[in-house]
């Protein structure tokens, strides 16, 4: 069971430079007790490297799930974008497709082709991934991030408990990302505690050791079930650049921990200059920005950033 005490979060950025396409992926596992499991697939669109036409993207998405060399499932859909009315800012769009699996070890092959862009070259990324749900055991979902959360009667696969669920297809929180929101779910809780027992969930956000983050911590009370949803949110608006672990846990009343997950996402959110402590060394000489990032994904995350873009004459 060790594949489960640590998420695998997909996160891929499917970049075609010479047609300008950017989206990203994430592929996200769950279970029906009693039912099979299933992954939600999201593929979210950078709105601003699309082509329109009368206001609209079209995307063809492709996506093939292989047991070994067979296809176990397979699913061609045309994506469009929002409407694109006069000048207004193309806003990004996300697709989901959900899949119904039997335990076992894939792999997922997504193919996308902007259908407004004649001369598009399509992207392609494959990616191996398991799914193992045990059916008696506790066990914690993918940790899914949420980009925001709306009321709605509306029924679809963004649904969730009368809300519609829109999913954040990344793991990277700029500084004006000031809120991480998650979704998540605990399996077979019933069967350890009983069906009037309860227990507590620790959400938490960690940093590469494991140690919690400051009061980044919060304590939830829940009853025991054959599912229980988990929806819970930091303000981050105070947590520097960094990497970083959120993290779920199940613990019993004796706090003894039964089952974890957790999901690595990085932070840019520089420390202000007035918390910054300069020492004599450092005037003394030349200062390099470098010398103030410690963490490589954050240095390496800077410098993608800076990617230089130009149309083509």
């Amino acid at each position: 069971m060790r594949f489960f005490l640590v998420t695998i979060a997909f996160l891929f950025s499917l970049a075609s430079y010479a047609q300008n396409l950017e989206a990203y992926f994430n592929l996200s596992r769950f279970n029906i007790p009693g039912e099979q499991p299933y992954i939600d697939v999201f593929i979210s669109f950078n709105g601003r490297t699309v082509t329109y036409q009368e206001g609209k993207a079209q995307i063809e998405s492709t996506i093939l799930i292989r047991n070994g060399q067979h296809i176990v499932d397979f699913r061609k859909t045309k994506i469009e974008s929002p409407l694109l009315i006069n000048d207004s800012i193309p806003t990004d769009f996300v697709d989901l497709q959900r899949f119904s699996l039997k335990n076992g070890k894939y792999s997922i092959d997504i193919f996308l082709k902007d259908l407004n862009e004649a001369e598009a070259d399509t992207v392609k990324i494959s990616y191996p991934f398991e799914l193992f749900f045990s059916g008696n055991q506790v066990e914690i979902s993918d940790l899914e991030l949420v980009d925001r959360i709306e009321q709605s009667s509306e029924v679809n696969l963004f649904t969730r408990s009368g809300y519609q669920v829109i999913p954040f297809v990344s793991d990277y929180y700029t500084k004006s990302r000031n809120e991480i929101m998650f979704y998540a779910e605990v399996y077979n809780s019933d069967n350890k505690f009983g069906s009037d027992g309860k227990y507590l969930v620790v959400s938490q956000i960690t940093d590469t050791g494991g140690e919690v983050v400051g009061n980044f911590r919060k304590l939830t009370r829940m009853d025991a079930a054959d599912v229980s949803v988990i929806l819970n949110k930091f303000n981050i608006e105070e947590l520097y650049s960094g990497t970083y672990q959120l993290q779920v846990e199940v613990r019993d009343a004796e706090n003894k921990l039964i089952r974890m997950n957790s999901f690595q996402f990085f932070r840019n959110n520089p420390i202000p200059l007035s918390e910054v402590v300069i020492n004599e060394d450092m005037l003394g000489g030349e200062v390099l920005f470098t010398e103030m990032i410690t963490d490589r994904e954050v240095l390496m995350e800077y410098i993608r950033s800076m990617w230089p873009r130009a149309e083509h004459l």
